[in-house]
C-alpha cells in the first residue's frame, strides 16, 4: 500500500515503548489518525530437555490482571543479538543454559497498533542452574512433560499467544534434531 506519514507526535514514553499519535495520507487522499504503539525487538523460547520436558514461568500480568503461564522472554538490548539476548533470558528467568537454539518463527504481536517483533525460538537445555530474574519480575518455574503443555494448550489453561505459538510450531519437532 502506497499510504505515507504525514505527521507524528509523542504522546507517552515509557521504559519499553512509545506511543506516537500519527497522521497519514492515503492512497485515496484522505487524511487519518493512528494511535502507534513503537515497541523494543523481543525473544522468546520454549526450553526443552533431553527427557522432553520443557520450562515454564508463571508471572503476573498486570495488564489482564491474572497470572500466566508462559514460555520465558525479554527485550533485545541496544547492540545485541537476539539469540544472545535469548541465552541471557533463559539464564535470567529459568536458569536454563543453551547452546543449541533453533528459530521457529519471527512475527509481529499485534500489527493493528504496534511494531513490537518478537524473536521465537526452540532451545535445547544443557542445564539447570540459578534463576536471576530482573528486580521488578516474581517469577515460578515449572518444568512439565511436553506432552502436558501440548494438553494444556488445547484445553485452554494456556492462553498466552507466544507460548501458544512455541509449542505449536514445535510439535513436530524432535529433541534429537535440535
Amino acid at each position: 500500500m502506497g499510504d505515507k506519514l504525514i505527521g507524528q507526535e509523542l504522546a507517552f514514553k515509557g521504559k519499553i515503548f512509545e506511543v506516537y499519535r500519527e497522521t497519514w495520507k492515503t492512497e485515496t487522499g484522505k487524511t487519518i489518525k493512528r494511535d502507534v504503539c513503537h515497541h523494543k525487538t523481543a525473544v522468546s523460547a520454549l526450553p526443552i530437555t533431553k527427557k522432553n520436558t520443557v520450562f515454564l514461568v508463571k508471572q503476573m500480568r498486570h495488564a489482564i490482571r491474572e497470572s500466566l503461564l508462559e514460555i520465558p522472554a525479554g527485550l533485545v538490548e541496544e547492540g545485541e543479538r537476539p539469540e544472545d539476548s535469548l541465552k541471557r533470558e533463559l539464564i535470567e528467568e529459568t536458569g536454563c543454559v543453551t547452546k543449541k537454539i533453533r528459530k521457529l518463527s519471527v512475527y509481529y504481536s499485534s500489527p493493528g497498533f504496534t511494531d513490537e517483533k518478537i524473536h521465537l525460538y526452540i532451545a535445547l537445555v544443557e542445564k539447570k542452574s540459578d534463576v536471576s530474574p530482573e528486580p521488578d519480575e516474581q517469577l515460578i518455574v515449572y518444568e512439565f512433560d511436553r506432552s502436558v503443555v501440548e494438553e494444556m494448550v488445547f484445553s485452554g489453561k494456556i492462553k498466552d499467544a507466544k507460548t501458544i505459538m512455541a509449542i505449536l510450531l514445535a510439535r513436530n519437532l524432535r529433541v534429537e534434531d535440535l
